[in-house]
């Protein structure tokens, strides 16, 4: 979701949005790492995890990648 929000706040276009947007964004990444290695720890791994982590890290990238396009539209017209 946080991957999914940065990528709204890049399509606003905003300097300031785009700074919360790098926030998001990194907070992200940060989340992305724990939860795999929190379910190692707690022995809480499954099966369709990874296959799931994979999704979800592809959705939330190309998402961001719409958003910065869509910011950078905007702030250019």
């Amino acid at each position: 979701m946080t991957g999914i929000g940065a990528s709204g706040a890049f399509a606003a276009g905003a300097e300031d949005a785009r700074m919360i947007g790098v926030a998001m964004m990194a907070v992200s990444l940060l989340l992305d790492r724990a939860d795999g290695e929190l379910a190692r720890q707690a022995g809480k791994m499954s099966q369709a995890g990874p296959r799931y982590d994979l999704i979800a890290y592809g959705l939330s990238n190309g998402t961001v990648f719409i958003g910065i396009g869509i910011g950078l539209t905007i702030s250019v017209l």
